[in-house]
């Protein structure tokens, strides 16, 4: 009968024990869940904070340009002026020399990528009287969820 007892204690220590450490491990369990969510959910939106200093040129006065590729679902805003235009250049150039993400952004002005040739000084100079005005396009790579190019041209 003794021995009864004790076995009957050493049963309920054990089971009392293997409940507590699957309930430890369903909390650790959820607890990582978490933890990734809430990482992703901080990496989503300093990509976005990333993204927004190059989209804010793409929706300039929210003025619709013109449609890309004669295609009315993709509208294309306007109007920029030489100073944008050298900040785009500045901050793609900045981007490029120390990536807060792995990817360089492009700024193509008439088949030249400004970011990698031109100096966004040397472009205000040569640009600041001629009193034109731009567009750009920002591209978003679909996989990375950057920018990745930049497309200007003349209005």
């Amino acid at each position: 009968m003794e021995n009864a007892s004790k076995a009957l204690l050493i049963a309920g220590s054990v089971l009392i024990a293997i409940l507590l450490l699957t309930l430890f491990s369903y909390l650790f369990t959820k607890m990582s869940e978490d933890s990734s969510r809430i990482v992703d959910a901080i990496e989503q939106n300093n990509k976005l904070e990333f993204n927004q200093q190059f989209l804010t040129y793409d929706k300039i006065q929210n003025r619709i340009f013109g449609y890309e590729n004669n295609d009315q679902t993709k509208p294309v805003y306007g109007y920029l002026t030489a100073q944008d235009v050298a900040t785009i250049i500045n901050l793609a150039k900045d981007n490029n020399k120390k990536p807060k993400f792995p990817t360089i952004i492009s700024v193509m002005y008439g088949g030249v990528d400004l970011a990698q040739t031109q100096d966004a000084e040397v472009w205000l100079k040569n640009k600041a009287n001629s009193n034109k005005t731009y567009a750009c396009q920002v591209h978003v790579n679909d996989d990375t969820a950057l920018v990745d190019k930049i497309n200007i041209w003349d209005l």
